[in-house]
């Protein structure tokens, strides 16, 4: 069952899923894993008042939380490194604006499906201006189970605070995920038929409950 679980995750993967995101308030930028843990915490106030349910007002709080603490713009240039050169500019401003709104929403939506009872802090290596923080989702199932779930986090300080940029669950890595998912589609429907397939997946999210 345990692996089961971790499957359906990995599949909301493409989607960008957010088990946990952080804010970015001056007092938790201190260091990258002082970030997560402070937001972690903010994070699981607001679902676990409203009991994970998704009002309007919930996904606005999360929302702003998330568009704080992730640099969306990052992580859509990484991944459009998978398109073709001859991608026109038009197309890639297209691109970034459905893909980062993509991130944005389907990360809020996941929030309450696969929220987590706490989370366990590992290590945080710090290079530069980048670094990694290992944390551990865990899951109490409703039979009284027990899940973990492995989350590595990149971060970047290009902006005097640490922001996301990548992470990986249980080894599967995010923006590589889209990368392969996307060179696929690109052969298969070319630039703006899977431009088109993002955006159709953003109206999916809207529409969602």
């Amino acid at each position: 069952m345990k692996k089961s679980f971790s499957n359906k995750i990995r599949i909301a993967v493409f989607a960008v899923s957010g088990l946990c995101v952080f804010s970015a308030t001056a007092a938790a930028q201190a260091t990258p894993l002082a970030a997560i843990r402070d937001s972690n915490s903010r994070v699981k106030a607001i679902l676990d008042s409203n009991n994970g349910k998704m009002s309007s007002a919930t996904e606005a709080r999360l929302k702003a939380i998330i568009s704080q603490a992730t640099d969306f713009s990052a992580m859509s240039a990484a991944v459009m490194t998978a398109f073709p050169s001859s991608m026109t500019a038009a197309q890639r401003s297209e691109f970034r604006t459905a893909f980062e709104e993509l991130l944005l929403l389907s990360s809020v939506k996941k929030m309450g499906r696969y929220r987590a009872d706490r989370f366990e802090y590992g290590q945080q290596t710090i290079n530069g201006n980048q670094a990694v923080v290992k944390t551990v989702a865990v899951y109490t199932k409703k039979d009284g189970r027990v899940d973990r779930v492995r989350l590595d986090y990149t971060l970047s300080n290009s902006s005097g605070r640490w922001m996301i940029v990548n992470y990986a669950m249980d080894d599967v890595d995010t923006v590589r995920n889209y990368q392969r998912q996307f060179r696929i589609l690109v052969q298969r429907r070319g630039v703006a038929g899977t431009i088109q397939h993002i955006k159709n997946r953003v109206v999916e999210y809207r529409n969602e409950d």
